[in-house]
């Protein structure tokens, strides 16, 4: 894609996935190649730079770690994302060593930051006043006008909220709000009941992500990252179809 914030959540999305075939293939050249691709994946998404993402990804990897102990997996596969962040570091070219540039990147008082901050206020404040009927879908760039009409310079407005979770709330008002937030609450809570399963560790590990970039982006207006959303959606579904048959 040409957004790197689309880009380096489809592949941290996808990283999970590439995991779970590193620990279950035993052909050495193989191995060695899956684990090529994990670290050179993990290097393109710090030198992307993408801070939802990299929040994401450390989240998941507590998440595995909390979960991924009883399931007796080495520890060896750490050295990855390390020898990505080494490798990172080290390549004189990126702006790691500028502390400008380190400092911009840590702080929530930069000029996107506080437009983001912006955008939630003024979508809560409309759903607090409107909780029950919603703009509609895909209208929340014009009613969102009427509050921040005085600011704009130009003819550029906000499309997304930059959270999907408080753009369907104004969207579709609280029970689309209820309808999309139950899907994460049955899938989260689907995968900690099975989490004796890596594959399904690894698969919430996916959902993470995609959770941390639905808090702070717009994937619910991404095709490409819609596409990964469902298919970890169908994947628990056919899990959940499966273990009910079974029983």
């Amino acid at each position: 894609t040409g957004n790197k914030n689309v880009a380096a959540s489809i592949l941290a999305i996808k990283i999970p996935f590439v995991f779970y075939l590193l620990f279950n293939v035993r052909h050495k050249i193989f191995k060695l190649f899956i684990t090529a691709v994990s670290v050179l994946s993990f290097y393109a998404i710090f030198i992307m730079n993408s801070r939802t993402i990299l929040l994401g990804l450390m989240v998941s990897l507590f998440f595995f770690l909390l979960f991924g102990i009883s399931l007796k997996v080495s520890k060896k596969w750490l050295l990855i994302p390390l020898s990505a962040l080494i490798l990172f570091i080290s390549v004189p070219f990126n702006d790691f060593s500028n502390k400008a540039f380190l400092s911009s990147r840590l702080s929530v008082s930069d000029n996107n930051s506080l437009a983001r901050l912006d955008f939630y206020d003024t979508a809560f404040s409309h759903f607090i006043t409107n909780p029950f009927i919603g703009v509609g879908i895909g209208n929340w760039k014009i009613e969102s006008l009427k509050y921040s009409n005085h600011l704009m310079k130009d003819y550029t407005v906000a499309y997304h909220v930059h959270n999907d979770f408080l753009e369907i709330a104004v969207e579709l008002g609280i029970f689309g709000f209820l309808s999309y937030l139950f899907l994460f609450v049955f899938s989260f809570s689907f995968i900690i009941q099975k989490r004796a399963s890596l594959f399904i560790v690894l698969l919430g590990c996916s959902l993470i992500i995609y959770f941390f970039d639905s808090l702070l982006n717009f994937p619910m207006s991404r095709v490409s990252n819609q596409i990964l959303f469902v298919l970890m959606l169908a994947s628990i579904v056919s899990l959940k179809k499966t273990q009910n048959e079974s029983n």
